[in-house]
């Protein structure tokens, strides 16, 4: 049953309601909570760890330089001086290149690790560390698309060649002997085929950025990742 009841303040253009219609305030904390959330700044992760791996400082602060980095071989310091102020120089030059000596450790720790593997994600320049079997499961899979991808079981390479020759020996004023040669001699390479991690597409990495709010992050092997795959690489190399 629905009840009006006019109060003063109806007056100055207030209603209240009772009973089912009454208005109810949420409570406070709520409030301060939603704001507090919305005004903390977003902070975009740098180094997204979806391996079982996990990362020491040394190494932390190697993938922080990312994947283009690379370390200075330490100075030659055989031919200082012996004084006093250029032993001192020494002395901080040669703290500086531990620093730089073991980050270099790190870097081929990190490189010779078969376990994992690192990608750059498709957007925003962050590092993906991934279990390189979580990693091969994943461009896998989409290799089975059926609709994007088909295996070739007859030899390419050789029908390739063949055509080529066929067309050159059916037009042969149509080229000179250096195009011949470098439509004929040449051999085929394998290209590269892989993926980068897009990370901006997946429900679940996007819910550990917003809870953590912080440059590293880990979330074991998400079920929702899909890559964009790259085919790179030399396809043919010429023959001398």
């Amino acid at each position: 049953m629905k009840t009006r009841t006019m109060l003063n303040g109806e007056q100055n253009g207030f209603i209240f309601r009772c009973g089912s219609e009454q208005n109810r305030l949420p409570n406070r904390g709520t409030f301060r909570n939603q704001s507090e959330t919305s005004n903390r700044p977003r902070v975009d992760p740098k180094i997204i760890n979806l391996s079982n791996r996990k990362m020491d400082s040394d190494e932390m602060k190697v993938l922080n330089k990312g994947l283009k980095y690379t370390p200075k071989p330490p100075a030659d310091t055989d031919t200082l001086s012996v004084d006093i102020k250029e032993f001192c120089r020494k002395l901080r030059l040669k703290i500086i290149l531990g620093i730089k000596n073991q980050r270099q450790l790190t870097n081929q720790l990190l490189q010779k690790d078969e376990s994992i593997i690192i990608k750059e994600a498709d957007k925003g320049g962050a590092l993906v560390i991934m279990d390189r079997i979580y990693y091969r499961d994943k461009i896998q899979e989409q290799l089975n698309d059926i609709q994007y991808y088909r295996e070739l079981n007859d030899n390419m390479e050789r029908k390739t060649k063949r055509n080529i020759n066929k067309l050159i020996s059916k037009f042969p004023h149509c080229t000179t002997a250096k195009e011949v040669d470098y439509l004929t001699k040449f051999e085929v390479k394998t290209s590269n085929f892989y993926g980068l991690p897009k990370i901006h597409k997946t429900k679940e990495i996007e819910t550990a950025v917003q809870q953590k709010n912080c440059a590293y992050i880990e979330i074991n092997s998400p079920k929702d990742l899909k890559f964009r795959t790259i085919v790179a690489g030399p396809q043919c190399q010429l023959i001398d």
